[in-house]
């Protein structure tokens, strides 16, 4: 195995020989529940904070389980290529509704939902492929002018969907065990090994393998789990975890040593779910022999979500992460436990209340599995600032005893980050629980956003973000344009945080120096303040000496007596300027990630060669919503 990895991996230490000791030695078990297990499923029904969940899957199984399977044509499949979109393709409604099926049958355990269940089963047997349009590589001999042709296994692609395909219908035999028939769950295994862990083994060039983002654990934990349910031989077994193990210490070098992630919170949880529920299935298949937790790096991975939220199931979102969304409560409950992370356990386990989608089986069943424990009042106040300083990520609070008081989030590293923005510099002022300046989230998921023209899209231009706009010049594209943390620095009156971002814009700005920096003054006013100056420096052949502060929100802004207003639902911000600065104000109607943004360009005063602008944020609440 691979001995170089940026963080410690004892993992790395294993052999296949030794995996599939461990494999054989061990008695069989997996840490999630079967339909076997009746008391557990009773318990299910009769559990009020798991309600939400199985209503979910009584109401959607009882809608579907007439109709006949969503069907996946190829007419369907070439809608990608003919329109850029995935909606010609429903493969994501038809997990839903399998998901639905099987869980709703372990909780009624009448039989009544076997037959759509054999149906969908079969019907995923026939495909051609579990590799979805949006994921079918031009380059690879699988494709033929957006369709997938018939291929060897070692040029079968494997990807997203279906690694996670073979996944999914791996666990669900497992669950049903006899409940299914027997020949169903034998073609089942067997175009699982066919269309997924026998490709895997044969190709060695899928890209994902040596990547350090989320689909290097959402493919190779789904292969590894489908691998331990769908296939008997120790020896083959271990093959693929000892591939895949290797193969996932890359991934978690994407994460600084304090277990930051440039994709953001959205990613987090995409594909750390993915390597948390492999590690919890390989260490209980083999009895603790065999622990991805072990990597000192995972518990600080694990403990990131809460070091960054700015309130409650509200996050930075930076690069293409959404601010509102929750922290997953079967992967907060299972790292919490098993890491000692008692106030990310108690999140999992106070969240699961709020579930109510059975559209993924594997995380219905784990949060009506891994959150059945007890838990004390293990709520803890959030650091007053987080510095993560290998993606260069900063948060600080004025005050981290009042949940609505003003946080503020920036970030610096670089413009060739996994799920990139040419955003460095940007930053996000948050209080009473909104985002008065804020980044836009990701854009729509057409093929064009992950194409060459990806930075033409508000989202993920410089001009869709709260950075400087510089002689007409945006920030480039590429791991070559980043940042350099000048100065962190903190006190009891306040936070600062400073960047040099000269290196994010090309040549032609005429650049020598642009320096950004953030303070949070905690001694002004009774909630703080943000202050964010810009200095920049010109070369003598600079085609002009300006640079323009640009401020991006979700919510509205106006400019009443010569300051910049930002109205939220709650509060509202008062932008003021250390110069004579007309704000210029416009509204960007029917963005492509929902809602409308606004954005101000304020110009910075210049004296020959320098410009400076220095803004000053003042939060407070609206009249009609004061503490």
């Amino acid at each position: 195995m691979t001995d170089s990895y940026d963080h410690e991996y004892p993992p790395a230490e294993w052999s296949a020989d030794d995996i599939a000791a461990a494999l054989r030695e061990a008695d069989g078990t997996y840490p999630i529940p079967t339909y076997a297990d009746e008391a557990f499923w009773h318990s299910v029904r009769a559990d009020s904070d798991l309600r939400g969940l199985v209503n979910a899957a009584h109401q959607r199984a009882a809608e579907v389980a007439d109709d006949p399977v969503v069907p996946l044509t190829a007419s369907g499949y070439l809608h990608y290529k003919r329109e850029g979109t995935r909606r010609g393709y429903p493969a994501d409604l038809r997990r839903k509704n399998l998901s639905a099926l099987v869980f709703a049958e372990c909780l009624e355990r009448e039989g009544r939902y076997l037959d759509p269940i054999t149906d969908y089963l079969w019907d995923m047997c026939n495909q051609p492929t579990w590799t979805q349009p949006q994921h079918l590589s031009e380059d690879g001999a699988e494709y033929r002018e957006g369709l997938p042709r018939p291929v060897s296994p070692a040029d079968r692609q494997i990807e997203l969907r279906s690694a996670g395909a073979a996944k999914r219908l791996a666990e669900i035999t497992h669950v049903l065990g006899e409940r299914l028939h027997p020949t169903v769950r034998e073609r089942v295994h067997h175009e699982i090994d066919r269309k997924v862990l026998t490709p895997y083994l044969a190709n060695g060039d899928f890209s994902w393998l040596d990547s350090s983002h989320n689909h290097n654990a959402v493919c190779n934990g789904s292969v590894l789990i489908a691998a331990l349910h769908a296939i008997d031989d120790a020896d083959r077994q271990a093959r693929i975890v000892a591939r895949a193990v290797e193969s996932m210490g890359h991934y978690l070098e994407g994460f600084g040593e304090d277990g930051c992630t440039p994709e953001g919170i959205h990613y987090w949880k995409y594909g750390f779910a993915f390597y948390t529920m492999a590690a919890a299935h390989l260490e209980e298949r083999t009895d603790g022999a065999c622990s991805l937790f072990s990597p000192p790096v995972v518990r600080e991975i694990a403990d990131f979500p809460l070091r960054i939220e700015l309130s409650r199931n509200r996050f930075p979102p930076f690069s293409d992460a959404s601010e509102e969304t929750d922290i997953t409560p079967y992967i907060a409950c299972k790292l919490g436990r098993r890491l000692g992370l008692d106030a990310l356990a108690a999140r999992g386990r106070e969240d699961v209340k709020t579930q109510s989608s059975v559209g993924y089986f594997s995380s219905a069943l784990r949060n009506a599995a891994w959150s059945r424990f007890e838990v004390g009042d293990d709520s803890a106040s959030p650091p007053r600032r987080s510095l993560f300083r290998d993606q260069q990520w900063w948060v600080a609070r004025a005050d981290p005893e009042d949940v609505e008081g003003l946080v503020v989030a920036a970030k610096g590293g670089h413009n060739g980050e996994p799920h990139n923005h040419n955003d460095v510099g940007t930053f996000v002022c948050h209080y009473r629980r909104e985002s008065l300046l804020t980044d836009p989230g990701p854009g729509e998921y057409d093929s064009g956003y992950f194409g060459d023209g990806r930075y033409s899209y508000f989202a993920t231009r410089s001009l869709g973000h709260s950075v400087p706009f510089v002689n007409g010049y945006e920030q480039s594209a590429g791991d070559e344009f980043g940042a350099t943390v000048c100065d962190v620095t903190d006190s009891d009156d306040s936070e600062r945080f400073a960047l040099d971002i000269t290196d994010c814009y090309p040549a032609e700005a005429g650049l020598d120096a642009l320096r950004r920096e953030f303070e949070v003054d905690r001694t002004a006013g009774p909630d703080g303040r943000l202050r964010v100056t810009d200095r920049a420096r010109f070369s003598p052949n600079a085609p002009d000496i300006d640079v323009t502060g640009v401020l991006v929100s979700r919510a509205p802004m106006t400019v009443e007596g010569g300051r910049l207003v930002v109205t939220g639902e709650r509060s509202k911000a008062t932008v003021s300027f250390d110069a004579d600065v007309a704000p210029a104000v416009e509204r960007i109607d029917e963005h492509s990630t929902g809602g409308d943004v606004w954005r101000a360009r304020l110009s910075a005063a210049d004296a020959g060669r320098e410009a400076s602008l220095e803004v000053t944020v003042t939060p407070e609440p609206l009249d009609s919503d004061r503490r």
